[in-house]
């Protein structure tokens, strides 16, 4: 019986059989191919469609595969036998205790996707190595302290550090609120940023100097004057009073529910930027446009309800039938709309759609979400097409390294 395979990250056919390529009637969606020249025209007549990338490499190599951090240090290279090619989907660090000769003899190449972090004296052993990288190479002061933090630096991770202690983040790191700027200014000697850092705009000002890779770093500065929000934020007349004329900074979508009114807005938000987008009633859009200035920024509107959703939403007859008013859905992640919902009865209560995620429904109410949907970033699909390619799918292979 002939194979389908579908959805693989690494397919390996460095040793595949002329009976093997009989066997598969298809492949789909492959990353990362290797094959070898023993086997270079065996793997041409295996019917691959969206294949993104091949390498050739020996016959019998050892691929070895990273989802996340991979570091390579001395211990690694002293025990691995095998002179691996390494594929990483994340980050490389290529620690201080490795020698040039060990990294020429030990790996066999290194494919990123991701950034590679290598101490400036093994720039060049390292882009040897290198046969492709979708990414970054950053180099660091092998004296350096790497740090893998994920969010915002606090005082008691600066407290941990001796004085004037050189240090690599090698994850998008935040410096805002609630540090001491003396602790900054102590604490940290020269400062490596591998990912984007989001600083307010007086730590920069104390560590600018020290920033070693001034010139790449991804920095976002916060104006000093500026309150800053990390993630998504909703605001009705209670909480926007907490703002107190406040220029707000957010790193996220905005939603006005439908019971803020202009006075409000403009007594207790001075400015607003925003890096998503900002979903208000129609009522206050004037007031909106006239704090969020930025031409860039997607402002959308609603008059009845608003419903927001950012992971799985279904849509039943019976949910629809007691909304007391219109509604308005934006859609970052995945809605199923049930097949005994009427037409009528959807075209009646769903004022719009503005979808930037996922949208199932059956073929008669295609249509209907069409017209409703303001804005469509992202996918509105006939359920038959999902479950047509579900059952195929059943039928193959879903991985993220696969020897054949």
């Amino acid at each position: 019986m002939s194979k389908i395979i579908d959805n693989v990250v690494i397919l390996d056919v460095t040793d595949i059989s002329e009976k093997a390529v009989e066997e598969i009637e298809g492949i789909g969606n492959v990353v990362m191919m290797f094959y070898s020249q023993e086997t270079k025209e065996i793997a041409s007549q295996l019917n691959i469609t969206n294949l993104v990338r091949s390498y050739m490499v020996p016959k019998g190599a050892e691929i070895k595969t990273v989802n996340d951090t991979f570091e390579i240090t001395e211990n690694y290279l002293r025990e691995v036998t095998t002179e691996p090619y390494i594929v990483v989907n994340g980050t490389v660090i290529i620690k201080g205790d490795v020698s040039a000769e060990q990294l020429k003899s030990k790996i066999s190449g290194l494919i990123v996707n991701g950034t590679l972090l290598t101490p400036n004296r093994l720039e060049g052993a390292a882009k040897e190595k290198l046969i492709d990288l979708n990414g970054e190479t950053i180099e660091y002061d092998e004296t350096a302290r790497i740090i893998k933090r994920d969010g915002r630096i606090d005082n008691a991770l600066l407290m941990s550090l001796d004085d004037g202690s050189n240090v690599c983040f090698i994850e998008p790191v935040k410096l805002l609120d609630n540090i001491d700027l003396k602790i900054v200014e102590e604490k940290l000697g020269k400062v490596e940023f591998a990912e984007k850092v989001i600083i307010k705009e007086e730590f920069f000002n104390v560590l600018k100097d020290k920033i070693s890779n001034l010139d790449t770093a991804r920095i976002e500065i916060v104006p000093s004057d500026h309150l800053f929000i990390d993630e998504n934020l909703n605001i009705d007349e209670l909480n926007i009073k907490r703002f107190n004329k406040a220029k707000v900074m957010v790193k996220g979508n905005v939603t006005f529910r439908g019971d803020v009114s202009s006075e409000q807005v403009q007594e207790h938000i001075d400015s607003l930027v925003v890096d998503g987008i900002i979903a208000c009633p129609n009522k206050i859009v004037e007031c909106i446009f006239d704090i969020c200035q930025d031409p860039q920024t997607e402002i959308i509107t609603y008059e009845g309800e608003m419903i927001t959703n950012n992971s799985k939403l279904n849509i039943s007859e019976s949910m629809l039938k007691y909304k007391t008013e219109s509604v308005a859905i934006i859609n970052f992640g995945k809605i199923e709309v049930d097949d005994d919902v009427s037409e009528e009865l959807l075209n009646e209560k769903i004022e719009k759609f503005y979808n930037y995620g996922k949208i199932l429904a059956d073929e008669k109410h295609l249509g209907i979400i069409h017209g409703k949907a303001k804005t469509n970033a992202g996918l509105i699909i006939d359920k038959k097409d999902v479950k047509l390619n579900e059952k195929q799918q059943k039928q193959g292979t879903n991985a993220v390294y696969l020897k054949l």
